[in-house]
């Protein structure tokens, strides 16, 4: 399994770091864990082949997660080269879902709708997506405020033996945070570091079972990054800080 990170920003780009995407690569296939501008336009031009795309992933509803997928979407039912694309969308809620089409219709100007060969899924918590490829499993948590009724995820990405969590957003509390009971063995444990300090970052992170740690989702000036260089040593796995466009062989 391969990770390439699109974008690792958290809400606010900034110089030489997108919104947050990540691609994974999975023998053959490639699917796309959030989607925060412009995803669509890296791949492009980064030169990879779109039909191998097979879905994407929305971990919750802010716009630097989803900002690019009404984009992909309008292109994938008009453009001549994307017209024979065929991938799923998972979505948090029903909400999200009927948001994201009316999305689409406004930036069309409702001259073309979702085509049934890209449809739209809410999920839930548990197993949720599975080609015999990729098994992907949602657990809920808890980064969206319960007043709004709206769901975020966490996803347990599974392939050929290989195992990795994408927290996505947390609470500020982290009293979400997807511990070993849940997400087992990792191989890789993708988590973000821009709703808490380092210090309850790492504290979490102590307590996870996992071969390596990649923490995203902060500005590449952000004081926290030297921070958490400093921390590192109190874990007994590497902390990696990925930057936009840098891949990992899993």
């Amino acid at each position: 399994m391969k990770l390439l990170f699109l974008g690792t920003s958290h809400g606010v780009p900034g110089v030489g770091r997108f919104c947050q995407s990540i691609l994974v690569e999975a023998g053959e296939r490639m699917y796309l864990f959030d989607a925060g501008a412009p995803a669509f336009a890296l791949l492009i031009n980064r030169g990879y082949d779109l039909k191998r795309l097979s879905a994407i992933f929305i971990s919750h509803p802010h716009s630097d997660h989803t900002s690019e997928l009404p984009q992909m979407l309008n292109m994938t039912a008009w453009a001549g080269c994307f017209k024979t694309l065929t991938y799923g969308v998972y979505l948090p809620d029903t909400q999200t879902v009927e948001e994201i089409k009316a999305a689409v219709h406004t930036l069309d100007c409702g001259r073309h709708s979702i085509p049934d060969r890209t449809p739209l899924h809410a999920i839930c918590d548990g197993l949720i997506y599975d080609d015999g490829n990729l098994r992907v499993t949602a657990i809920e948590t808890a980064h969206m405020p319960a007043a709004l009724e709206r769901k975020s995820y966490a996803f347990l990405i599974e392939h050929d033996g290989v195992r990795v969590c994408i927290t996505g957003d947390l609470q500020h509390s982290m009293a979400d945070f997807p511990m070993p009971d849940v997400t087992g063995e990792l191989d890789a444990l993708v988590t973000e570091c821009a709703h808490f300090e380092p210090e309850a970052l790492i504290e979490k992170l102590q307590q996870a079972r996992t071969a390596r740690a990649m923490v995203i989702h902060i500005s590449a000036t952000d004081r926290k990054i030297p921070r958490l260089q400093e921390l590192a040593d109190q874990l007994d796995f590497p902390l990696l800080l990925p930057n936009d466009g840098d891949e990992f062989e899993i």
